[in-house]
């Protein structure tokens, strides 16, 4: 098993750290929200946050249910990716479905990345 990226590791970290905040939580509520001991609770928190401990897939997922997100939107390569990708997780199905023919035909039509470079 290969190890993440540290850009991605430190996206994850920030990304868990500003959703905590602008929710209104503290490390020690999010993590008894976990499940985690009262005592160690803010630690391991600050942990994750700080980039030094990494969750394993469970709690990566656990954190992002904890925090209203999706896991995705905390490893997504920009900012703006993970925007749109909570923008589209908070649509209907049917929506999200008619949405991604709509991105996919945009897609076929635009010249990819590596073009334009």
């Amino acid at each position: 098993m290969s190890t993440p990226q540290p850009d991605i590791l430190s996206l994850f970290a920030a990304r868990l750290k500003a959703r905590r905040l602008a929710i209104g939580l503290v490390q020690q509520d999010l993590g008894v929200a976990l499940g985690l001991e009262s005592r160690i609770a803010q630690a391991r928190i600050s942990r994750y946050e700080t980039g030094t401990h990494v969750p394993d897939l469970k709690t990566a997922l656990d954190l992002a249910e904890a925090l209203g997100v999706s896991l995705s939107s905390l490893v997504a390569e920009s900012d703006r990716l993970g925007q749109i990708i909570e923008l589209v997780r908070q649509l209907p199905e049917g929506q999200q479905e008619e949405l991604a023919k709509h991105l996919s035909a945009l897609a076929a039509s635009s010249p990819s990345k590596a073009e334009k470079e």
